[in-house]
């Protein structure tokens, strides 16, 4: 989602430190299809999702999004909501948790958990180390002993005594804990009929007679007066399988989902619990059954009662007793399904599905000509694609020609005809021929072999082969690797340092030799603009001129966590790093932090980032989506939702096209569909503009379904333009690639 709106802000900080956020330098894009929680207060709906907080008007269906981009929430990992007696919104993220009256925010960075009311009308936070209540100035903690391996799945609290039930998991070992007057007390498989295992939520519920319902990893227990009973055996039929949620309706019923993994599949039951123990099950309709987890189940307060599921990749869902319907919560949902690479040639789409853990099923080759399925078999091509264990579009050429990776072997098609290169006798007894990994500017090649750690450059002469004792790049993480515009060097980042090769031989860099750094693994390297080659490890940065390394920085003041990810320059050649839930900045010798206390930067590890024309920094997050950054201002095309496009752009919009997923990864399918009644000829095509209206590519098309693999067009990240034209018309689309 990006989010669209921005309210004033009252930072409430512990350490006093008051620091405002402008809107109009970060905007986020997340997704919120993965949903953790959902209170409602009125009118309003209030979602928790991995991308975000979500406001809903319930009347209206008007989505509102909160995001690092726009508002102060510590994170877009929103993992319980609650409302206070004042009818304030609690959340709670995996970096803090916040106050929102509707106008202003009160903060605590160092307060992560799971939030409940209690009886007395004080708000409850339970985390790992503590039971916290927040007496309206300040939080009242309770320490537990337990350690930071527990995590806090569910808290509910017993209207009649004020006990609090709370349920931990721990390497897989599931723990319930009541707390009252008496202290912390401890359930488990050893002083209970409780399984060992733990499911990924273990909920629990308290019904009218204050029984306790709880969800576990091997099915549905209660406890009575002390007396415990296993409901998925007690009682006949009962569907077997994880308890992913317990839920109560205003009649007294318990409803549950119970999912079980049972041939190849995911199979998912509602399942509604009347007062004598009887049951009904409600099916599941077949666009979620089977095809997700799920997170919670709850009834909402309002004249014809309903039930809200929120699931794991399949969104929120509404059900009144008699039909389903789907909740939006996301407005932009990144690209992450399983399809790596598309090609398209006009009349055939070669589609390549990637490595799905060994589910050889969704790794194979397709192609799509003239509209029709093709499953590429054994006949067609010299290796057995419905079969292997990876299937890889690797490169295209400027000729057309286009390198699939199939097993052990690479192959190339041009104009629908297949073959295999001529490629060095010994590729034939190498266990696998990883990828075409790449180009040099004359257009030669390298290869790699993983599993033997083998090298192939193809030069003038023929190929050179290099094993893994003269090139030195071990134990995978291929990932950052260039030809330097200087010196035509190749280098190539490994798990085992830098191997440099200069066209006569190798020389390998190991970061761990130099002080202060304790790994060998490289996860980025970069050239600026003086062409030095900087190189990130886990625990520091080198400086690497004239070959010669030494340690540029091992720790940033102020940032407590030394894990750097990711580099890159700005046009001034100055130095950002991407860390853990942080973006430093080396501006004229001084460091400057972007964390979720001064700035939009997203959650998770800062695994890219890239800067483009425009000067606006590209943020690729492991966990809280793709954000975008400009100290000077984002452009309006940024902060508007309209389709913003430059003057040597405007056309008169009369043709009908969609793009889609939007943003897009610059590695994935960019989806063209063109609903214009008027049929395509040769003058049709499709003209990438970058955002100062210049020409980067065309693409002819002949079909009105068209999928077009970035990833062959090199393109930076950044904001683009998709003009269709056809005959005299035309129309313009704005793009983000990311």
């Amino acid at each position: 989602m990006k989010s669209i709106v921005m309210k004033n802000l009252r930072f409430l900080l512990f350490s006093f430190l008051a620091i405002s956020v402008n809107a109009q330098e970060w905007v986020n894009y997340t997704n919120g299809l993965h949903v953790n929680d959902m209170v409602q207060d009125g009118d309003v709906l209030w979602i928790a999702t991995n991308g975000g907080l979500v406001q809903r008007d319930i009347n209206t269906g008007e989505n509102t999004y909160f995001t690092r981009g726009d508002s102060p929430i510590p994170s877009n990992l929103v993992r319980s909501l609650a409302i206070d007696s004042e009818h304030n919104l609690w959340l709670s993220t995996d970096r803090g948790s916040a106050i929102f009256d509707g106008t202003d925010w009160t903060l605590f960075y160092d307060k992560s958990g799971i939030l409940a009311l209690d009886n007395d009308g004080r708000m409850i936070l339970a985390e790992s180390g503590g039971i916290h209540w927040w007496d309206g100035q300040d939080f009242e903690t309770v320490e537990t002993s337990l350690t930071s391996d527990y995590q806090v799945k569910d808290i509910i609290v017993d209207a009649a005594s004020n006990d609090i039930w709370l349920t931990y998991n721990t390497f897989g070992i599931f723990y319930l804990f009541r707390h009252n007057d008496q202290g912390l007390t401890r359930f488990n498989h050893e002083n209970t009929p409780l399984p060992f295992e733990s499911s990924t939520n273990n909920p629990l519920l308290l019904d009218a007679e204050n029984r306790l319902w709880l969800g576990t990893y091997s099915g549905l227990f209660r406890l009575d007066d002390e007396v415990w009973l296993d409901f998925s055996t007690s009682t006949s039929g009962f569907p077997q399988g994880v308890i992913d949620a317990i839920g109560r309706s205003a009649d007294g019923n318990i409803w549950v989902i119970v999912t079980e993994w049972a041939n190849g599949s995911l199979n998912g039951s509602l399942v509604e619990i009347k007062n004598d123990d009887s049951f009904i099950i409600h099916n599941f309709p077949e666009s979620i059954d089977k095809k997700t987890d799920f997170s919670f189940i709850k009834f909402l307060p309002s004249f014809t009662p309903t039930i809200h599921i929120g699931t794991d990749e399949m969104g929120l869902w509404e059900y009144d007793f008699s039909s389903w319907e789907r909740i939006p919560t996301n407005q932009s949902k990144l690209s992450r399904n399983s399809i790596r690479q598309i090609f398209i040639d006009c009349a055939t789409s070669y589609i390549s599905t990637g490595l799905n853990y060994g589910i050889t099923e969704n790794n194979t080759q397709f192609a799509i000509k003239e509209g029709e399925w093709v499953f590429t078999k054994t006949g067609d091509l010299p290796a057995a694609l419905n079969n292997a264990w990876r299937v890889k579009i690797v490169d295209k050429t400027g000729d057309g020609t286009f390198w699939v990776h199939v097993e052990d072997t690479l192959y190339s098609v041009k104009n629908g005809n297949w073959s295999v290169p001529v490629l060095p006798d010994i590729m034939e007894g190498v266990a696998e021929i990883n990828s075409l990994i790449h180009h040099e500017p004359d257009g030669k090649r390298w290869l790699l072999e993983t599993y033997h750690a083998f090298i192939f450059h193809e030069t003038s002469d023929g190929w050179q082969i290099f094993d893994r004792m003269e090139h030195g790049a071990l134990g995978g993480n291929y990932e950052a690797y260039f030809t330097h515009p200087r010196t035509g060097d190749f280098w190539l980042a490994s798990a085992n340092g830098i191997s440099r090769y200069d066209g006569q031989e190798w020389s390998v860099i190991k970061p761990s030799n130099l002080e202060g750094i304790y790994t060998d693994w490289v996860d980025d390297m970069e050239v600026d603009s003086d062409g030095t080659v900087w190189a990130v490890t886990r625990n520091g940065v080198l400086k690497i001129e004239d070959n010669i390394p030494e340690v540029f920085v091992s720790d940033i003041p102020g940032f407590e966590n030394y894990r750097f990810n990711s580099i890159t320059f700005d046009q001034q050649n100055r130095m950002w790093l991407g860390l853990y839930n942080a973006i430093a900045l080396l501006d004229d010798g001084e460091w400057i932090l972007f964390d979720n206390k001064n700035s939009g930067v997203p959650n998770g590890f800062i695994n890219e980032l890239e800067i483009d024309i425009a000067g606006n920094l590209w943020i690729g997050s492991g966990s809280g989506g793709l954000a975008i950054y400009n100290e000077k201002g984002l452009p309006e095309y940024f902060l508007s939702d309209s389709t913003l496009i430059p003057d040597s752009l405007h056309t008169i919009d009369d043709i009908a096209f969609t793009v889609s997923p939007n943003p897009v990864l610059r590695s994935a399918t960019l989806d063209v569909e063109i609903t214009d009644s008027n049929e395509l000829d040769k003058t049709s095509q499709l003209i990438f503009y970058n955002n100062l209206g210049q020409w980067i590519h065309t693409i002819p098309i002949c079909s009105k379904d068209v999928r077009l693999a970035l990833e062959s067009f090199a393109l930076p990240a950044g904001v683009y333009f998709l003009q269709l034209q056809h005959d005299s018309k035309s129309s313009t689309r704005k793009v983000i690639l990311h």
